[in-house]
C-alpha cells in the first residue's frame, strides 16, 4: 500500500512527502498513535517511496522494489519485531551489523521496529549509539502506541509523528465498501465500537467478535450475581491468547467508560455501547462512585499485566472476582 492509501492521516501523510520531495527526511522517525490508523502502513510506504524506481512522493506500488519490501524481502529492509514478550538486545545488535553496511539495492538502510516500547532496557540503551550516530542514509522508523513507555532518551532523538484516531465516519465508510450496504446496522455498530480504530473495526468485521462482546457484556451486566463457578467459568471463555484478551479488555473498558458517563449525566448520548443502554443504566445506578474508580483500577492494572510476562487465566479470574465484589 501507498500514501495515496492511507485514510485520515492527510497532515501525518504530507510531513512524510514534504520530507521526501524536500530531501530533509530525518535519521530516525516515532510513529505513535493507537494500533490500527495506518501508522505501519506509513511506514512501510515510506520504506518503498525510499526505494521506487518512479516515484519520489509516493511509492508505484509494483516495480520490483516496491514488491520485495511489501513481502519483507528487500535487502535494505530490516524489520524488528518482538520475539516473545520483548524486543532483545541481540535483535539491536544484529541490526546495527547489517546498517554497517552499503546498501545492496537502493541508496538507503530502512530499519523499522514494531511495538518499539517493548525493548528491554538494554535494547533501548543499545539503540541509542545507532540514534546518536546513524550509518548515512539509513533511515530509523519505531511503532508505537504507548510512547510514553520507551525512555525519554530514545523518544528525544526521534522526529514525532503522531497519527490520529479516525472519525467514525471514516471507519463506517470504509467498511460499506468492504461489506456492502447490506451489513448497514452492523457496520454502524462496529464503526461505534471501533475507538477511531479502522484495523480493529475490520477485525471485529471479519471474526465475528459482535457475539463474543455481547455475551461478554451480558456478563458483566449480572456479575454482581454470578458465582464463582460462572466466574471461573467466563474467566475461562475470555481465553488465553494475549492479542484477543486485550481485545476484550478493551470491551470492558467501554463498558466502564460508558457507566461513569451515565452516573454523571442520565443522558445516554454519548455510550459506546448503546446496544446495551438499559443494562449500563441499572448498573451506573447500582454502583457507587467509589466502586466504579475502584473497577477502573482492577482493570488498567490487569492491562498492564497482559502486557508482560502473565499467567493471562489467572490474571482474568483474579480481575473478575474483584469487579464481582
Amino acid at each position: 500500500m501507498s500514501f495515496k492509501n492511507i485514510m485520515g492521516q492527510d497532515r501525518q501523510v504530507g510531513i512524510l512527502v514534504n520530507a521526501l520531495t524536500g530531501n530533509t527526511l530525518a535519521h530516525a522517525y516515532l510513529f505513535t498513535g493507537i494500533p490500527g490508523i495506518g501508522k505501519t502502513t506509513a511506514a512501510f510506504a515510506l520504506a518503498k517511496t525510499l526505494h521506487c524506481k518512479d516515484k519520489r512522493d509516493d511509492c508505484c506500488d509494483a516495480c520490483i522494489s516496491c514488491k520485495k519490501i511489501a513481502h519483507g524481502t528487500h535487502p535494505d529492509l530490516v524489520v524488528i519485531e518482538p520475539e516473545g514478550d520483548s524486543i532483545k538486545i541481540d535483535q539491536i545488535r544484529k541490526m546495527q551489523e547489517q546498517v554497517s553496511y552499503t546498501s545492496y539495492e537502493g541508496h538507503h538502510k530502512i530499519v523499522l521496529i514494531d511495538k518499539a516500547e517493548r525493548m528491554t532496557i538494554q535494547s533501548a540503551n543499545c539503540l541509542l549509539k545507532t540514534l546518536e550516530e546513524p550509518p548515512p542514509h539509513t533511515v530509523l522508523i519505531l511503532l508505537t502506541s504507548v510512547p510514553y513507555q520507551l525512555p525519554s532518551t530514545v523518544r528525544s532523538r526521534c522526529q514525532k509523528v503522531m497519527f490520529q484516531p479516525l472519525p467514525e465516519a471514516l471507519i463506517e465508510e470504509a467498511l460499506q465498501k468492504k461489506c456492502g450496504s447490506e451489513e448497514g446496522e452492523k457496520v454502524q455498530l462496529i464503526a461505534s465500537l471501533a475507538g477511531g480504530s479502522l484495523g480493529r473495526a475490520l477485525r471485529w468485521m471479519e471474526n465475528g467478535l459482535l457475539q463474543e462482546r455481547k455475551e461478554l457484556l451480558e456478563t458483566l451486566s449480572r456479575l454482581h450475581t454470578c458465582s464463582p463457578t460462572a466466574l471461573i467459568k467466563c474467566a475461562e471463555l475470555l481465553g488465553e491468547d494475549k492479542a484477543l484478551v486485550r481485545e476484550k479488555l478493551d470491551v470492558i473498558t467501554s463498558w466502564l467508560r460508558d457507566l461513569l458517563l451515565l452516573k454523571a449525566t442520565p443522558q445516554t448520548t454519548h455510550i459506546i455501547n448503546n446496544d446495551f443502554t438499559r443494562e449500563s443504566c441499572a448498573a451506573a445506578s447500582r454502583l457507587s462512585w467509589f466502586n466504579l474508580f475502584e473497577q477502573a483500577q482492577v482493570i488498567n492494572e490487569v492491562q498492564t499485566a497482559v502486557q508482560g510476562n502473565v499467567n493471562v487465566r489467572l490474571a482474568m479470574e483474579t480481575m473478575l472476582f474483584k469487579l464481582s465484589r
